[in-house]
């Protein structure tokens, strides 16, 4: 004897297992109603999926712009030391080299604050 809870597609009828409704052309309501609201989830499955990928492009972009952002102000800063030791280059050495130093003293500090950054 067949267990009572158990489903046997071939006894039930042909609206129930035909998905297409094939047997039966006319649409009930509640039919409608459920592929209604399918392509509405489809929809807005659709546009998540799109808003994601859109997401996705923009934090990939602000990476890289903040990425070249940074390596234009490490290049900055040290233009700027690269500057201070042209300065100090050009500076006439007198007696002993006192202007030599006089002019070199800023770029240590300035070179080594660039590179712990």
């Amino acid at each position: 004897m067949a267990d009572p809870d158990s489903f046997d597609p071939a006894d039930a009828s042909p609206e129930v297992t035909d998905p297409l409704g094939s047997a039966d052309t006319a649409q009930s309501p509640e039919v409608a109603a459920l592929k209604l609201e399918r392509d509405d989830f489809y929809d807005r499955l659709l546009r998540k999926t799109a808003e994601f990928d859109n997401y996705r492009k923009r934090i990939e972009r602000e990476r890289r712009e903040q990425a070249r952002q940074a390596v234009v102000d490490l290049l900055h800063e040290l233009l700027i030391v690269v500057d201070d030791v042209d300065l100090a280059l050009t500076v006439e050495a007198g007696e002993g080299g006192g202007a030599y130093q006089l002019g070199s003293r800023p770029i240590t500090p300035r070179f080594t604050a660039s590179c712990l950054r």
